[in-house]
């Protein structure tokens, strides 16, 4: 079916329609004019609102890269696709935070395990100082009995 100069399936009949309507100078400097290609770049368009429907979550960072790339891809041919870029704004802002709240978790745990292991290694050095200690005053006293000790002479 042709919808405002785009061949697509019957399927897509309404979403394209619904673009249309909700954006109406979205194709008004579309440059190409294959029907071909014009079909193909409607496809793009689609598949990226369809992405763009998934949750900040379910993104990597690579693919958020690559929405990005596809955008600028569709803004070039002639979309005006302002609004699209707008999600994609804020689903970036919503993945940076959501990561960023993951690794400031992750960093506090490591944060955390470093400190019980120094505190175990402070246990380990109070161990070991105080068994320094105690050898040091077995050593003191022995000297001060050995001092103690009356001389024998060799007669």
């Amino acid at each position: 079916m042709d919808v405002k100069g785009f061949q697509v399936l019957y399927s897509q009949v309404v979403q394209v329609s619904w673009i249309f309507v909700n954006h109406p100078d979205i194709a008004l400097n579309f440059k190409p004019k294959s029907h071909l290609v014009k079909t193909t770049y409607m496809n793009l368009l689609l598949k990226l609102i369809e992405k763009l429907d998934k949750l900040p979550q379910s993104f990597s960072e690579t693919e958020l890269r690559n929405t990005r790339t596809e955008l600028v891809d569709l803004t070039e041919t002639g979309f005006k696709l302002d609004w699209l870029k707008e999600k994609l704004d804020e689903i970036s802002l919503e993945w940076k935070k959501t990561s960023e709240a993951s690794r400031i978790q992750e960093l506090e745990q490591h944060n955390k395990n470093l400190k019980a292991e120094l505190n175990k290694e402070k246990i380990k050095s109070a161990t070991s100082a105080a068994k320094v200690l105690w050898l040091e005053q077995t050593v003191s006293n022995l000297k001060t009995k050995q001092n103690k000790k009356p001389k024998l002479s060799p007669n």
